[in-house]
């Protein structure tokens, strides 16, 4: 599973938790309070879901904004880079990038063939 997709699938769950909060909060009710408490609870974890994705993209934004400034205020004062590139950095991202493109292309793959089942199982009647 890619990194975007689990990003949607936990943004996805947390938009559940908050409608299924506010869905406890209109059943709630002087006779049922339980359902007012449950409401709450869910709402905080949503919230904690929310800030976590917050935190996460802070830091990733954060991580990026060093990473890309060090060496250029080192190239600027003519100064020897800290952040030093490894051949095992480039491996891994060379990794990435290939493990990423067989993936979609294995999903375009699967896509076309389930077009070709649909075309094969349905053929088009011409009148």
């Amino acid at each position: 599973m890619t990194t975007a997709v689990m990003w949607k699938l936990f943004l996805a769950m947390t938009a559940f938790l908050d409608m299924f909060s506010v869905a406890c909060v209109q059943a709630s009710s002087p006779v049922k309070p339980q359902h007012a408490l449950f409401s709450m609870l869910l709402a905080f974890l949503a919230l904690l879901a929310y800030i976590s994705v917050l935190i996460c993209k802070v830091l990733s934004c954060i991580c990026t904004f060093i990473f890309s400034t060090v060496p250029y205020v080192c190239y600027i004062r003519h100064v020897v880079n800290p952040v030093k590139p490894t051949l095992y950095s480039g491996i891994i991202i060379i990794y990435l990038y290939a493990s990423t493109a067989y993936e979609k292309r294995r999903e375009m793959r699967v896509a076309q063939n389930t077009r070709i089942q649909n075309i094969e199982e349905h053929p088009r009647v011409d009148a």
